[in-house]
């Protein structure tokens, strides 16, 4: 039986980037915002400003149809 397509997505790309932040600790030592973006600097999400709509976050995300730096991360890996 055939699989159906899937469209791609940049959450299957290894080039995507998250890291979760960390809060302040003190005056002195600060902590960090989260951050989301392309490695290939192809977009970034700014989830500091909280100005980032609902709309431009899954354009940004769904880039990976027509992206020619996608790299599929299930290619090594396999599928879970």
């Amino acid at each position: 039986m055939d699989q159906p397509t899937r469209s791609k997505c940049c959450w299957e790309c290894k080039k995507i980037v998250y890291q979760s932040g960390q809060p302040d600790y003190s005056d002195v030592t600060p902590g960090y915002p989260a951050e989301l973006y392309c490695a290939a600097n192809v977009w970034v999400v700014d989830l500091d400003s909280y100005s980032e709509s609902e709309d431009s976050f899954r354009e940004k995300i769904l880039t990976a149809r027509n992206c020619e730096l996608f790299e599929d991360f299930e290619a090594e890996r396999g599928p879970v």
